[in-house]
């Protein structure tokens, strides 16, 4: 196995473990915490390889914001 290969593999896992937490509804924060990283280094990753998170936080600002009186 060649060096490139490795490299192109521990990139498929890295992304495969981060649409991981994606399919278990968590934010790009609950994942990093759990995978162990810090979320600058989450944030940047799913930057670089165009990966978005649907969390929580997201789902309700979807929705209409009702003024209160």
């Amino acid at each position: 196995m060649k060096w490139n290969d490795l490299v192109r593999k521990q990139k498929e896992e890295r992304i495969s473990l981060i649409f991981d937490q994606i399919e278990k509804g968590h934010s790009q924060s609950e994942a990093a915490r759990i995978l162990g990283m810090h979320r600058q280094q989450i944030y940047q990753f799913c930057k670089i390889h165009n990966i978005n998170f649907i969390g929580e936080q997201q789902k309700f600002r979807k929705g209409k914001k009702t003024k209160r009186a």
